[in-house]
């Protein structure tokens, strides 16, 4: 029962097609069928039942937390038959398949699968309540599913979590008795303050790193690209400050959502043009194009949110680039196609707010339209162009807007990336690296800013 926290780009599905076929080989020598449970990313069934088949060799059966993928697997396969299964997360909550391993609890006295591997675990993991608690019946599924399982590996393809409780649970879901309660885990590691509400929050700092590395060096396991010697060369972030247009300076003093007044203001006024008249962030994200586009073919684009995804294919369409947009909203099938598309080169830019697990292939140019809080996210987003252990020929942009989007980029966020780096070591990391030159021009007054440029 460990948490495997590796870099993106390390293998964590090789390296658990590894453990399998040793189990595998084991539980043969022993005279007994070995099977496991690999739950996911509902986004990554496919790529994750491909890498699985091909490093392994198992069978393995493809099966989602719809009632109708359940009932088809049923229809042919029994939990006797001891089956490999690839599912996602929510097939933990499924009906008809929490009630087959309940009855086959019942009838064995024991867990149907001999290892239960949970990919993304920080997803399930998040802290829900206001008091640090995850309320989600997902994550209290997952821990009646692998409460009497021998062997329990959660993945997370970041090297350690800004959000402390976040670790916490994921560390919890894998043995309730391993850590202290949540008071006083808090206490203990991280910097609390009170914050007029009458009782204490964490703060986002942490203390005691080095005992803590202690106490969980042998259920956390660490992998970065950096201790592993990988290098990183021709490669660079840029950080694009892009000022407010007249519009959305009218629209601050009435509208109470300033990410979507700084990605979209054409939420709050439908008739606003989608272009660099009302929106700064487009001229910005125009000129990441021009450049990218000169020497690659495809370009990726966080942008997180649907109205904004949007108005930026309608602004790309007008400027010639052809673009497709991947989110949500689409079924399984469809994904598939805009990403095969994509690495076919089929379309210039694929618009996107999916972070984690999919392979993009080979494209190499990323804006971030839209920022995260939370410095991880964007390390996760970034991975989609540095799945190779090198990062090589790599280049990012980061768009934020001129005021209280820019100064939460140079406080928040680079505070966050301070502690997390503090507390848990660094990483090659393209947007940490901008986040660390931004914490040295606060410290040093003699550092000229080279990576930083204001879009007019």
């Amino acid at each position: 029962r460990c948490l495997l926290g590796a870099s993106v780009g390390l293998g964590k599905t090789v390296i658990i097609a590894g453990l399998v076929n040793l189990l595998a080989a084991a539980a043969e020598k022993e005279g007994r069928q070995f099977s496991f449970l690999f739950l996911g990313d509902k986004n990554t069934l496919k790529e994750l039942h491909d890498s699985l088949t091909r490093f392994s060799g198992k069978r393995l059966y493809t099966v989602t937390g719809e009632a109708a993928s359940s009932k088809k697997f049923f229809s042919v396969v029994s939990l006797h038959d001891r089956p490999n299964v690839v599912g996602n997360h929510a097939l933990g909550s499924q009906s008809l398949f929490y009630e087959e391993v309940r009855k086959y609890r019942e009838e064995t006295g024991e867990n149907p699968f001999d290892l239960i591997v949970i990919d993304e675990a920080s997803e399930v993991g998040k802290a829900t309540g206001s008091f640090g608690q995850v309320t989600s019946q997902k994550y209290k599924n997952l821990q009646w599913l692998t409460s009497d399982a021998e062997r329990v590996v959660s993945l997370n393809a970041t090297p350690f979590e800004a959000n402390l409780m976040t670790f916490f649970h994921q560390l919890q879901l894998l043995d309730p008795s391993f850590l202290p309660t949540k008071t006083a885990f808090n206490n203990r590691y991280a910097v609390m303050k009170y914050q007029g509400r009458g009782y204490a929050e964490p703060t986002g700092e942490y203390q005691n790193a080095e005992e803590f590395r202690r106490l969980i060096k042998y259920r956390y396991l660490p992998q970065t690209r950096k201790s592993l010697g990988a290098t990183v060369t021709d490669s660079s972030a840029e950080l694009l400050v892009a000022p407010l247009t007249a519009i959305q300076k009218s629209l601050a003093s009435k509208v109470s959502m300033p990410q979507m007044l700084w990605d979209c203001p054409w939420y709050f006024d439908s008739s606003l043009p989608r272009t660099e008249e009302s929106t700064g962030k487009l001229a910005a994200l125009e000129k990441a194009l021009d450049e990218a586009l000169q020497t690659h073919e495809t370009v990726l684009v966080y942008c997180h949110f649907k109205e904004a995804q949007l108005g930026v294919k309608e602004f790309l369409y007008d400027l010639g680039y052809t673009s497709e947009i991947l989110n949500g909203d689409q079924d399984y099938e469809t994904k598939q196609l805009v990403i095969s598309a994509f690495k076919e080169e089929k379309f210039q830019v694929l618009i996107t707010n999916v972070q984690k697990g999919l392979n993009f292939g080979h494209c190499k140019r990323l804006v971030f339209y839209s920022k995260s809080a939370n410095t991880n996210t964007m390390v996760q987003i970034e991975g989609r162009v540095t799945r190779d252990l090198d990062i090589e020929g790599v280049k990012v942009w980061v768009i934020v807007a001129e005021g209280a989007e820019h100064k939460s980029f140079k406080k928040q966020m680079v505070d966050h990336a301070k502690a997390s780096r503090d507390f848990a070591g660094r990483d090659h990391s393209l947007v940490l690296d901008l986040l660390a030159a931004e914490e040295s021009k606060r410290t040093s007054a003699d550092t000229t800013p080279v990576s930083e440029t204001r879009q007019g």
